[in-house]
C-alpha cells in the first residue's frame, strides 16, 4: 500500500451505508474536521476497549524496544486508558492496576512482573 508519511499507511475499506452514516453523525457531534479523523478515533477507541493487561503491557514493552523511555511509553499507552484504574510513576518503574484487578510493574530495564490477587501473572518481558 502507498505510504503517506512515516508510521502511517493508506488503507481503503468498503463499509455499509448505515455505518458510514453513523461515522458522519459521530464526526458532526464531535466537531471533527475530517471523516478520516472520525474513523481513526472510533477505531482506536474500539481497540482500546478490547485491551487486557497483556496487550497493554505489550504496547509499552514494544515502545521500549524501539528505544522509547519507559516514562514516555507509559504516558502514551497507560495514562488515560479506559481499562486502567490507577498508574504510578515510581523510581525506575511504572506500576498500573487494571479495572479487572491485575497489577503490573514494568521496570526501566524491561522486566515485567504482575499479579492478580495471590496469583503471579506470566509475562515473557524483553
Amino acid at each position: 500500500m502507498p505510504r503517506d508519511k512515516e508510521g502511517a499507511q493508506r488503507k481503503v475499506f468498503m463499509l455499509p451505508t448505515e455505518l458510514v452514516e453513523r461515522v458522519a453523525a459521530y464526526q458532526a457531534r464531535t466537531g471533527l474536521s475530517s471523516e478520516v479523523e472520525a474513523v481513526r478515533r472510533l477505531l482506536s477507541d474500539a481497540l482500546r476497549m478490547r485491551d487486557d493487561w497483556r496487550s497493554i503491557t505489550d504496547q509499552v514493552v514494544d515502545r521500549m524496544k524501539r528505544s522509547e523511555p519507559l516514562v514516555d511509553a507509559a504516558k502514551d499507552v497507560v495514562v488515560g486508558h479506559p481499562a486502567v484504574a490507577t498508574v504510578s510513576f515510581e523510581p525506575r518503574q511504572v506500576v498500573f492496576q487494571m479495572l479487572t484487578g491485575e497489577t503490573l510493574q514494568i521496570s526501566e530495564s524491561g522486566d515485567v512482573t504482575g499479579e492478580h490477587g495471590n496469583q503471579k501473572l506470566n509475562y515473557p518481558g524483553f
